[in-house]
């Protein structure tokens, strides 16, 4: 991203974080996310889902789209509409705000600060390519990303999450329209 100022070699501790978060998350086995997300010129969209890691997923976006993963089965739906459903072939695994800290570039450790009812370590990192660069909140108890920020060149996105090991019951939609 330009204008953003040079980091120092990658901490050793801060790779280590990261790997550990996403242990605890897998561990979790499931969560819930909230996405914010803008282009910097006014669009914004805010997506809610709900995450089995490794199968399955749910999201509702501000917009009204829905959409439904499970494995390499995907089902959408527009406002208004019935559900497409589709395949996907070869698609990853659902990771979530895992997804993420997936090749992290360049990790450092930033500050500790309060985190729910704890405290965190925020870690900053670039993506593989260096196109966007990752603040993610990473409790010092837990383990667990409770927050991720990330600025890249045409978006800028605030995520939380939460309910860690939360029951989520994620089945392939009934047809029809909403």
């Amino acid at each position: 991203v330009a204008g953003r100022p040079q980091r120092p070699a990658s901490d050793p501790e801060a790779q280590r974080l990261l790997e550990r978060a996403r242990a605890t998350m897998a561990a979790a086995r499931t969560w819930r996310e909230e996405e914010h997300l803008t282009d910097g010129a006014g669009g914004a969209l805010t997506g809610r889902y709900e995450i089995r890691y490794g199968d399955r997923l749910r999201l509702r976006t501000s917009t009204g789209v829905e959409l439904v993963r499970i494995g390499q089965r995907q089902y959408v739906r527009e406002p208004g509409a019935d559900w497409v459903a589709r395949d996907l072939g070869q698609g990853g695994p659902i990771e979530g705000v895992l997804g993420y800290t997936r090749g992290a570039a360049s990790a450092v450790r930033g500050r500790r600060l309060p985190c729910g009812d704890g405290t965190c370590q925020v870690v900053l990192w670039d993506a593989p390519d260096q196109t966007a660069a990752f603040a993610a909140w990473i409790g010092a108890a837990d383990g667990r990303i409770h927050r991720l920020l990330m600025a890249a060149p045409a978006h800028y996105m605030a995520l939380r999450a939460y309910d860690f090991g939360a029951a989520l019951t994620i089945e392939p939609p009934r047809a029809g329209p909403r």
